[in-house]
């Protein structure tokens, strides 16, 4: 339920501009990776943490 209207959200944001995805990709690189089944993860993509 959360993840339709919150979709429903961001489509309606989306559609009268109100939304800065600049902002959003910049906030998407601080996010954590989580560990493969090899147990790597940002380390594998050379990136640090």
């Amino acid at each position: 339920m959360f993840e339709k209207l919150h979709l429903e959200v961001l489509d309606r944001l989306g559609s009268a501009g109100e939304l800065d995805w600049t902002a959003a990709i910049l906030e998407a690189a601080n996010v954590r990776a989580k560990k493969t089944s090899q147990g790597l993860g940002c380390q594998a993509a050379g990136l640090s943490t």
